[in-house]
């Protein structure tokens, strides 16, 4: 009776190994090591974590991977990163290039401070407002700038640590730097306008009453009763004439006035 059970499992577990799928036959991993080992960091295939960051061998699944080097003992919310795709051959070793990038985490006092970067040939790339933190492939080779209403600009070299704490503090104004801040050109007021409105006006009123004083004194001797030139026509042309000239004097002056206050409107 057991060599009959026995003989029962051993052919129905050949027929199992027959049906199995070739799909299911076991691939030879592959192998992947980092170029450059990172201190206090761990590598990563796919989500899972294959170990320290060193420079060993870990055996991964052949195909597309997605590896990543994070850095570990730090903050583990906010860890600096770095992920690459790679493609892993069964039973190959491959060289995987990874680094952590450079960390800048910049604060100003007070806080709230536009946040620039100036690099060495004057270029400008505008961060964001304090507090910001920055990753970087690489040290940033300028200095940081941080601009800030009522407060003088502050100036901070770029260091080439992992990581680089920025703290830039902002010097109020006093009040004269406020004003040299505040200051532009003034507009020019074209002054001689007004100036020569009011000659023009002033000009013109004195012709007006020279020549209304002539006129009428012409006119009272066309009028005055018993005057040898009493109702002499020429005489009341003079006088016409000359109240032409004054007229002409008074409408100067008013156009004069009119320049100037429609200057002083606009001002």
């Amino acid at each position: 009776m057991i060599r009959y059970w026995i003989l029962t499992f051993l052919v129905g577990a050949g027929v199992q190994a027959q049906t199995l799928p070739d799909s299911a036959a076991v691939r030879a991993p592959g192998y992947v090591r980092l170029v450059q080992p990172e201190a206090q960091a761990a590598l990563y295939a796919d989500g899972v974590r294959l170990g320290p960051a060193t420079d060993a061998a870990y055996a991964v699944a052949a195909g597309t991977v997605r590896m990543a080097l994070v850095e570990e003992g730090g903050e583990t919310w906010n860890a600096r990163r770095t992920e690459a795709e790679v493609e892993v051959t069964d039973g190959d070793t491959l060289d995987v290039a990874l680094a952590l990038p450079v960390r800048y985490r910049v604060t100003t006092v007070p806080p709230g401070a536009v946040v620039t970067l100036e690099t060495a040939g004057g270029l400008r790339e505008t961060l964001g407002t304090a507090p910001l933190v920055l990753d970087r492939a690489g040290a940033v080779q300028g200095q940081f700038v941080a601009t800030h209403a009522g407060y003088l600009d502050a100036r901070m070299a770029a260091g080439d640590s992992a990581t680089n704490r920025v703290r830039l503090v902002l010097r109020p104004l006093t009040p004269e730097e406020g004003r040299a801040a505040d200051w532009r050109p003034p507009r020019r007021a074209r002054a001689w306008i007004d100036y020569a409105a009011a000659g023009v006006a002033l000009a013109s009123a004195v012709v007006a009453v020279h020549y209304k004083f002539q006129a009428d004194a012409v006119d009272d001797r066309y009028r005055t009763p018993g005057s040898p030139e009493r109702g002499n026509p020429e005489l009341r042309a003079e006088a016409e004439r000359l109240d032409g000239y004054a007229l002409g004097g008074l409408i100067g002056m008013q156009v004069g006035l009119g320049i100037l206050a429609i200057r002083l409107v606009l001002r």
